[in-house]
């Protein structure tokens, strides 16, 4: 099976090749056998690489341990399904986790160009899926080889990374690479426009669906990344501003601006050069997150380590980079928008302001994960960038967008007066207003803190009086009814009101964001005395000792015993802690903290209690533990184990935590009914039956 593997994702690196080859001669040359013959080759790279991932699976799952890669990740006392996941958990593998997703990709572009109009798209789109496609099976299989033998077979493997044997494994990876990997797909149309030469808005529509594909995977993959770093690294957080992190948003950010410039180029012509810059950033992105995962040039929780993969990717996100760009380049003069901007004062002009301000947050970004490398080539120091650089640049341009989310859907096309916004906003300003000196009365000072959420109260109440304003207008034609007017508001603007549910979904999150940064506890006390923690650092309490930590609820945790519980895989040390939630008792506490025999790797298992109002938060890493010892220094032990006298804690309260859930709820709602294809009339059916073939002009396809 590992020799079936490795020659058939072999084969698929040079049959994609050859399509790469056959497809460009023959949309240049205008043979339409060698384009035919191209995306046959294309075709049998789906299958090739499916192969190769059944082998792999294969492998992992009967504890192959002849395989090195299989030694890497897996073990036999491993469940089944992290065995499944951890083909993504070691470098080569997810590298054809990558090739598969793209492989998954080409198949369905495969039949959406099979009749696309227009035809002179279609080879050039499957020329970028399949250059990607050779491009990453090169990787793993020539410069590094998921299916590279053992020299002397083991008798048991590694086992996966402790960090990893969590449900997020399965989930999180295979959401974020789809993210990364759809780009590819605008970036194919994009590419295909420049290539042919057909620069009108066809590739725009087309690509629209795919846009859309890759900003949900995209979201879900860091929503889901945070999580599980929240319930996985201990520390208290969900986002540190980690350069594999903000390798990650980066191309969301790119993404969501695309997604607001093309509604403009398919309704008036414009930000035709922006866009498909847009479309080569977001895709050459995606690839420098995989370069900065797998190059080892910055350090980072996420990333595999130290490789030899670094310059390959550099060099192929720089092919990407000049051939993109220098084709846009000489496509420049015609590309020329069909509409200027009739006023400044205009809906399109607050889309192009957002679209600055999601490039600024990039740049920002950018200089700040690479800084680092930067200094260390000019000064031959590596001075790392701390958390407040990307809180002090990033977040103001944050609040700006989610700012402009209020403002642009409320504002006219091609030219607004001031008459018209300030009877627009006068409501959502008052109601911002009010809630800022709320706030204030409360006791709030923190100045960021209220603009912040002045600014949310003020996006969501535009979104509610839009809604407010068409469901009243509606239920003229519903008798009153409620929910017919509003599945009937819906139903006749799907795109607007679905977007406006996914501007208030984000601002739920940005709610959750901002409280749970400002308003987190990580004030402890034990007995009269009263500790501060962070990351670094936690407060000891040894059994019997009880802690105090006030949110919107008080508890008193009181450690009662730790066990130490050996398994063949790992030895568990369990924390059992009593507590009181406002005086009155609830479930005991179980943080925990392991160590795997194996790799000899610590793991802290994170205790959450989530409440509406806040999490109770409580780790408990393994180098805190506190054990008896003699004269010595050595361990005292009974029962071949351990006597444990306390550890240290970190314990935090985080506000609102589970209504982060909400807001990606909403999201995805929103999203749904704004991508909900129409139901095509019945005239418009009959017309497009009648069309004769290749007289079409405007595109159609998914």
């Amino acid at each position: 099976m590992n020799q079936i593997g490795y020659v058939a994702l072999l084969v698929g690196a040079v049959m994609s090749a050859y399509s790469v080859i056959a497809l460009s001669v023959g949309a240049v040359r205008h043979y339409p056998e060698l384009i035919k013959s191209g995306r046959t080759a294309a075709w049998s790279v789906v299958g090739l690489v499916s192969l190769g991932v059944i082998c792999v699976q294969y492998a992992l799952l009967t504890s192959d341990f002849s395989l090195r890669y299989v030694v890497e990740v897996s073990s036999r006392e491993m469940e089944w399904w992290y065995k499944v996941g951890a083909m993504w958990g070691g470098q080569e593998g997810s590298l054809l986790l990558w090739s598969l997703i793209l492989a998954i990709c080409m198949a369905f572009l495969l039949v959406q160009t099979r009749k696309m109009q227009p035809r002179e798209l279609a080879p050039w789109i499957i020329v970028a899926m399949s250059s990607g496609t050779a491009f990453f099976l090169v990787m793993c299989t020539v410069v590094v080889n998921v299916f590279q033998p053992m020299a002397i077979v083991p008798a048991d493997g590694k086992g996966l990374n402790p960090l990893l044997q969590n449900p997020g494994m399965m989930i999180h990876p295979p959401v974020l690479y789809m993210g990364y990997v759809s780009t590819i797909a605008a970036f194919g149309f994009g590419f295909a426009a420049l290539a042919s030469g057909r620069l009108d808005n066809s590739w725009v529509r087309l690509a629209r669906r795919w846009i859309l594909v890759s900003w949900v995977f995209l979201t879900l993959g860091n929503f889901l990344g945070g999580q599980w770093a929240y319930v996985t690294l201990g520390w208290g957080g969900y986002w540190a501003w980690d350069p594999v992190e903000n390798a990650a948003i980066m191309p969301w950010f790119i993404n969501t601006a695309l997604l607001h410039s093309a509604m403009i180029q398919q309704r008036r012509g414009q930000f035709k050069v922006w866009n498909l810059s847009l479309a080569i950033i977001a895709y050459a992105l995606s690839l420098f997150g995989t370069f900065l995962t797998r190059s080892g040039v910055l350090s980072s929780v996420h990333a595999f380590g130290e490789s030899t993969l670094g310059p390959y990717f550099m060099v192929w996100i720089g092919l990407i980079l000049i051939i993109g760009f220098g084709l846009l380049f000489m496509r420049l003069p015609e590309l020329k928008s069909d509409n200027k901007l009739d006023g400044l004062i205009s809906r399109e002009t607050s889309f192009l302001l957002n679209n600055i301000l999601f490039f600024l947050a990039v740049i920002f970004m950018l200089w700040g994960t690479l800084s680092p490398l930067v200094s260390q080539i000019t000064t031959g120091v590596k001075t790392e960038v701390k958390a407040g650089y990307f809180v002090q640049t990033v977040a103001p341009v944050l609040m700006a967008i989610v700012f402009l989310m209020g403002i642009g859907p409320l504002i006219a096309w091609r030219r607004a007066t001031l008459e018209s916004l300030s009877r627009s906003f006068w409501i959502p300003a008052s109601m911002a207003f009010a809630g800022s000196a709320i706030l204030y009365g409360l006791g709030m000072r923190n100045v960021v803190g209220i603009l912040g959420f002045a600014i949310t109260i003020f996006t969501a109440t535009t979104v509610g009086l839009d809604y407010f304003k068409g469901i009243r207008a509606r239920r003229r034609h519903t008798n009153g009814k409620i929910l017919p007017a509003v599945s009937s508001l819906v139903k006749r603007n799907r795109p607007r009101y679905g977007g406006l549910l996914v501007h208030l979904g984000i601002v739920i999150i940005m709610v959750v964001i901002l409280a749970s940064t400002i308003f987190k506890v990580s004030i402890i006390q034990v007995g009269d005395t009263r500790y501060s923690i962070d990351e670094t650092r936690g407060v000891t309490a040894n059994i019997g000792e009880t802690m105090v930590i006030k949110g919107f609820h008080e508890y008193k945790i009181t450690l009662d015993r730790i066990d130490a519980i050996g398994t063949p895989l790992k030895m568990r040390f369990q924390a059992h802690m009593s507590v009181l939630k406002d005086g009155k008792p609830q479930e005991p506490l179980a943080p925990a903290a392991e160590l795997y025999t194996a790799s000899q790797q610590a793991n802290t298992v994170v205790f959450i209690r989530v409440d509406p109002l806040e999490d109770l938060y409580i780790s408990m890493p393994l180098q805190a533990i506190d054990t008896r010892r003699d004269a010595s220094g050595n361990p005292i032990l009974t029962d071949g184990k351990p006597v444990i006298t306390g550890a240290a804690f970190q314990l935090w309260v985080n506000p609102l935590m589970m209504w982060s859930w909400l807001g990606l709820l909403v999201t995805i709602i929103g999203l749904l009914i704004a991508i909900w294809p129409e139901p095509a009339p019945v005239h418009q059916l009959a017309a497009q039956k009648a069309r004769v073939p290749g007289k079409e002009t405007e595109p159609v396809g998914v």
